[in-house]
């Protein structure tokens, strides 16, 4: 084989990753996914905090954490944060997924 041959084959080759194709979507789906990021997100925070309520009581019940009263821990809850703990979860996701949205944006 020849170096013209050769070297004609490895640019066919590559030049797929040196120009990635570009994707179209259509701007309506980004609006579908938005209505659904919500109550998702909202649902995700739902069972995050009770599956750490479950491994706080699981370490309570081994001995591992110490025996907190439940109405101190709702005044401490109260005493930082005015809102509610499901709103505030909710706002801590929809924030970190902005970052990473941004953080996307900013990189192309």
């Amino acid at each position: 084989m020849n170096a013209a041959a050769s070297t004609s084959t490895l640019v066919a080759a590559l030049q797929p990753a040196a120009e990635p194709v570009s994707s179209h979507v259509d701007s309506s789906v980004l609006d579908y996914l938005l209505v659904e990021l919500v109550p998702t997100l909202r649902d995700s925070a739902a069972v995050s905090g009770a599956r750490a309520t479950k491994i706080e009581d699981e370490m309570r019940a081994a001995g591992l954490l110490s025996h907190l009263p439940v109405a101190s821990k709702a005044a401490k809850r109260e005493s930082t944060s005015p809102g509610d703990p499901a709103e505030d979860a909710l706002r801590i996701r929809l924030e970190s997924v902005g970052a990473h949205v941004g953080a996307n944006l900013a990189e192309r």
